[in-house]
């Protein structure tokens, strides 16, 4: 055998014991765990796409609320919506604005969905991004350059 062929056999052979040791030790279990997608903290992990580590974050109990229909921005209080027409600002507050047209809401959607697998919080948030592609794009508060960087984020990780 050849030279080069034995050291590739060697090689095939060191990644599987390498496999092996990792999935037999408690760090080599988080770490295939983090290579599947979740942690051992429960925490869902990105890649070099995840700028801002809290785009990547969400709640599951504010998801739950927004399928149905409550939305619950940073630093407000829930909001009823039972058809998104991206004209809404009932605090009449920029901050509000900024975080609804950010899709903060997508980001709790998404989470949930990636932490829990289940297909309602995929099939609320494709409503909501379908919504705003229909509706939202042309809507008074659509292109302010923050919101607009943050939602393109958004929508990189859904």
């Amino acid at each position: 055998m050849s030279t080069l062929k034995k050291t590739f056999v060697l090689i095939v052979i060191g990644v599987f014991i390498g496999l092996a040791v990792l999935s037999l030790y408690p760090a080599g279990k988080e770490f295939v765990e983090s290579v599947r997608g979740v942690n051992t903290s429960g925490h869902i992990v990105y890649g070099k796409e995840m700028i801002y580590p809290t785009l990547g974050r969400g709640d599951i109990h504010i998801a739950n609320q927004i399928l149905e229909n409550n939305y619950e921005l940073s630093r407000f209080e829930s909001v009823h919506i039972d058809s998104i027409q991206w004209t809404e600002d009932p605090y009449e507050d920029l901050y509000w604005r900024f975080n609804f047209y950010n899709l903060e809401p997508v980001r709790h959607l998404t989470y949930a969905w990636l932490k829990t697998g289940e297909e309602q919080y995929r099939d609320k948030l494709i409503e909501v991004v379908d919504s705003f592609i229909d509706d939202g794009m042309d809507g008074p508060h659509s292109w302010d350059k923050h919101g607009t960087a943050l939602r393109t984020m958004t929508l990189v990780n859904v």
